[in-house]
């Protein structure tokens, strides 16, 4: 029997539906908090735990776009573009 996975956007998006009250203000802070020199330093960490400069890259790109469609899926992308 084959089961249907959602993606994680497809996720999001559902959780924006239901859940908006609850879940906003985290989006919001999350947002705020987890910008790429405070991923960076994270992962700065655990580069001396044999974390090699290309895997911290890549960690480091792929959260910063969960990040930017999570933004996309909250905020609209009209509102991202505001500094």
């Amino acid at each position: 029997m084959l089961y249907y996975k959602p993606t994680h956007l497809e996720v999001l998006k559902y959780i924006k539906s239901n859940y908006y009250k609850e879940t906003y203000q985290f989006v919001e802070k999350a947002s705020v908090l987890l910008i790429e020199s405070n991923i960076s330093d994270i992962l700065r960490k655990y580069l001396s735990n044999g974390l090699s400069e290309d895997k911290k890259s890549l960690i480091q790109k792929y959260l910063l776009w969960k990040i930017e469609k999570m933004e996309e899926v909250y905020f609209g992308k009209e509102e991202l573009d505001v500094d």
